[in-house]
């Protein structure tokens, strides 16, 4: 009878054994689940700015094209108007005209920079 008992006390200590290992690998499998979870959702994070700053970098690029088709025009125009004011044809009321529309050309190329 005490080699009986003996036997399930230590098959009970076996078990508590066994039983304590599982929690802590239950743990450790939660903790390392925990972790992946958190770094899955970092990457989603990151996912979702690299997407943004994409979208982004799409928009100033249309903006620099839209501010390069502006300069063009303008160093255009003036040029043009520089040419007229160089051949002097319209005398001093259009060089008045002339100085207004250089000035306004100015103003828009600032405003495209």
């Amino acid at each position: 009878l005490k080699a009986q008992e003996a036997q399930r006390s230590q098959d009970s200590a076996q078990e508590a054994q066994e039983i304590a290992a599982l929690k802590r690998e239950f743990i450790n499998l939660k903790d390392r689940e925990a972790g992946l979870v958190a770094r899955e959702q970092g990457l989603r994070n990151l996912e979702f700015e690299n997407a943004a700053m994409r979208n982004e970098i799409n928009q100033l690029h249309a903006e620099k094209e839209h501010s390069l088709d502006a300069i063009s025009h303008a160093e255009a125009r003036i040029a043009h108007l520089e040419t007229l004011r160089t051949s002097d044809l319209g005398g001093s009321t259009d060089g008045e005209a002339l100085k207004r529309q250089n000035q306004l050309l100015l103003d828009q190329l600032e405003q495209a920079n």
